[in-house]
């Protein structure tokens, strides 16, 4: 029997076999909720990841990506000018003995435009929760330590007799000086 990788595992041999797409998950949480695209722009960039399989930026054909969609290529380019006017896409278009063959997709404005969304949505659960504790890892022992966080302390304040002391400024809390003004 051979190992099973995690999305075969996941997912299921059979399925896979068939193809799968990989994307980066701000995307798919951050481009419809903060209505960057349409649903159809999703749909489209959801199938355009489906070409992306190296670090290059993918190059189907529009009537590859119409008939993916079921739609036409007349839509394709719709989709692609909307997405260019919006920044979210870039395209490259590729040419062979002078006559364009296809375009090569990059998807940068939109990954920024996410993550700008995820980056506020994490900072504001960050200050709602409050500072969380930052722990690392000892290299000697191999276990978890607090670090070490300097305790600040207010300044006293000394109150001389006859100075107006400014409003809501607070009784000495062990009740000395009490006496003094009565």
């Amino acid at each position: 029997m051979t190992d099973l990788t995690p999305m075969q595992l996941i997912w299921g041999i059979d399925y896979l076999d068939a193809g799968f797409t990989s994307k980066p998950t701000v995307i798919s949480r951050y481009a419809l909720k903060h209505k960057l695209v349409t649903n159809g722009e999703y749909n489209f960039i959801d199938i355009l990841c489906s070409y992306k399989h190296t670090s290059d930026n993918p190059f189907p054909k529009q009537d590859t990506l119409a008939d993916d969609m079921g739609v036409s290529t007349r839509q394709i380019r719709k989709y692609i000018s909307s997405l260019e006017e919006k920044g979210l896409l870039e395209v490259e278009y590729i040419y062979k003995n002078d006559k364009r063959v296809t375009a090569a997709y990059d998807f940068k404005g939109l990954l920024d435009a996410c993550m700008h969304y995820y980056r506020q949505e994490h900072m504001a659960k960050d200050i709602e929760n409050g500072v969380k504790k930052v722990r690392k890892t000892s290299k000697k022992k191999k276990s978890l330590v607090e670090p070490q966080v300097p305790v600040v302390q207010e300044p006293q304040v000394q109150r001389q007799e006859g100075r107006h002391e400014p409003a809501g400024a607070e009784e000495p809390r062990n009740g000395a000086g009490t006496a003094a003004r009565l």
